[in-house]
């Protein structure tokens, strides 16, 4: 080898090393930044706050159960979500409602709710208020059906809401409202409580929607949040 070579090869392993050493400082400083990006961390709830609910549950003879709620401070805000998930399209294809269709096929049930202060001042069960229409029919809901006669049921109709008797029967918004991005701490009533995972544990509520049963998913259905957090899209 002579002395030219013997150059370069040592500038060559000098520029390999270098580079080396450049990528650990680069990489042990870009971790340090990751570590330091603070996590977001769920809101502290808040006591005495009042907000509507809309409470959409259904199990099938215990084998799977769910219950969303969609938490927002306007009734227009829930009418947007009912919109979406119940009346949106066609229902073959949204279970908890053909639970309404068949006491055989499962229990359904779907309920507006108004707390004031952190308690339940009111509440309106839709199914009071949803009528199943196929051509110029209106069909019972609660009719005994078997789950077949129910899945054919479904796939003809389409459901719709009559909103001003829901309105009508619910008090003003009044004290506190809750916020987008902020949780509440909530008296249950013995229907609700019944309904939540652990009885021993605070009823806390987030603003928007949560499912009681499986809280790190997201919504069963695409939801186009009315209300979402600001900057949040």
């Amino acid at each position: 080898m002579t002395s030219s070579d013997f150059s370069t090869l040592l500038v060559a392993c000098f520029a390999i090393a270098f580079g080396l050493f450049v990528m650990r400082r680069v990489g042990s400083a870009l971790g340090s930044a990751v570590a330091e990006v603070p996590q977001r961390e769920s809101p502290t709830p808040l006591a005495n706050r009042s907000f509507y609910c809309l409470e959409i549950s259904y199990d099938f003879d215990g084998a799977r159960a769910s219950t969303e709620l969609y938490v927002y401070r306007s009734l227009e805000f829930l009418r947007q979500c009912i919109a979406q998930r119940i009346l949106c399209r066609r229902i073959p294809d949204i279970e908890h409602v053909l639970c309404l269709f068949s006491s055989t096929y499962g229990r359904g049930s779907a309920c507006v709710r108004l707390f004031i202060g952190g308690r339940q001042a009111a509440s309106v069960p839709l199914l009071e208020h949803l009528r199943a229409r196929s051509s110029d029919e209106v069909l019972r809901l609660d009719a005994d059906r078997t789950p077949g006669e129910a899945e054919q049921l479904a796939k003809k109709v389409e459901l719709e809401l009559d909103w001003a008797a829901v309105t009508s029967a619910l008090p003003a918004l009044t004290g506190d409202v809750l916020q987008p991005g902020e949780a509440a701490e909530l008296v249950l009533p013995p229907e609700l409580r019944a309904l939540w995972p652990d009885e021993d544990e605070p009823a806390i509520v987030q603003y928007g929607f949560q499912d009681l049963h499986y809280p790190d998913s997201p919504a069963s259905e695409p939801l186009d949040d009315p209300d979402p957090v600001p900057g949040s899209r």
